[in-house]
């Protein structure tokens, strides 16, 4: 009888390690199980993402071989470098006349830009920035199109603890689709409404109502370094944007070579063919609202900031000082 309890007794405990036992295979089983299952997901999206890169990198060659087929001229880098070759010419002609008047002093670079010289404003005559009563910087960023507004807005920021208002973001939906005006101004509104302490709106689309960010802006910045330094920045960011070594201008707005170089909405012809007009524009502006000689001396707000790109380093380290 004993001896039937003692084997009774064993045959539990073996029993009981033999269920653990097939418990912890089962749960390592279960782990491993869960394991490849999270590898082979993983390898799926690696699998979708390169065959969407592939993808794309097919339509961006099609478009190229489309171009090539047969003998064409390519519109917007034909203008551009005929608009190029007739401002370095302008340049040289100038820095002659310039070194001709005098012998004992050399020309700096940006007085190789011909700039009337009532929209020219010293930014040591005046503080980096106005601001309101309540130390507040509401500012408004102008320029051509890669003058350097995005990267000096974001710099600003930065320095001020400020967001940033980029109106290429509000103007633009996926798919290059505009925005309307009144949901332009919306838009634009919201945003400087939201932003009470102080906002920096980096963009003109004066005919989209950015006037409101104008007129509420306690300093106006006008960017206008010379075209011969900006427009090559513009090429390559284009090509890098092409490339995906950089994110586009506007979520689901991507660039693409036939618009990019082959087509007469391209960046590059934009940027050449609004350089003279963007600059008179804004000079009748600074006629106005100039800091140190509009004509509405209490709106006076706005400064040029020119040159190639010593005079925008000093100022932006005037203001660092200014709100140290």
């Amino acid at each position: 009888m004993e001896l039937n309890d003692d084997l009774m007794a064993v045959s539990l405990e073996e029993r009981t390690r033999m269920l653990e036992e097939e418990s912890a295979l089962r749960n390592m089983l279960s782990g491993e199980q869960a394991r490849h299952e999270q590898i082979r997901k993983m390898m799926e999206e690696e699998l979708l993402k390169e065959r969407q890169r592939r993808v794309l990198a097919e339509e961006t060659l099609e478009d190229v071989r489309r171009e090539c087929r047969a003998p064409f001229i390519v519109p917007a880098l034909m203008e551009a470098f005929i608009h190029v070759s007739r401002t370095t010419t302008v340049v040289l002609q100038n820095a002659a006349a310039s070194q001709s008047q005098t012998q004992t002093q050399m020309p700096t670079p940006a007085s190789k830009v011909a700039v009337p010289p009532s929209t020219s404003v010293q930014v040591t005559e005046v503080p980096a920035l106005l601001g309101d009563s309540n130390g507040h910087y509401r500012i408004h960023i102008l320029g051509n199109s890669g003058s350097g507004k995005s990267t000096t807005a974001k710099e600003l920021g930065h320095i001020l603890k400020i967001p940033v208002i980029p109106m290429d973001e509000i103007m633009w939906n996926p798919g290059w689709k505009p925005s309307s005006d009144a949901e332009f101004q919306r838009k634009l509104r919201r945003m400087m409404d939201d932003s009470p302490n102080g906002w920096i709106a980096d963009g003109d689309y004066l005919r989209k109502g950015s006037q409101i960010a104008f007129d509420e802006a306690t300093d106006v910045i006008w960017l206008d370094p010379p075209l011969i330094l900006y427009f090559p920045r513009i090429i390559i960011r284009t090509i890098r944007r092409l490339l995906h070594l950089e994110p586009p201008c506007c979520e689901g707005c991507p660039e693409t070579v036939s618009e990019a170089f082959f087509s007469r909405k391209s960046i590059l012809l934009w940027s050449l063919s609004g350089h003279w007009s963007n600059r008179r524009i804004n000079a009748e502006k600074m006629t106005e609202f100039g800091i140190t000689n509009g004509t509405r001396i209490d709106q006076g707000k706005m400064r040029r900031i020119g040159g190639w790109g010593g005079e925008l380093r000093r100022w932006l380290e005037c203001v660092k000082i200014l709100v140290s």
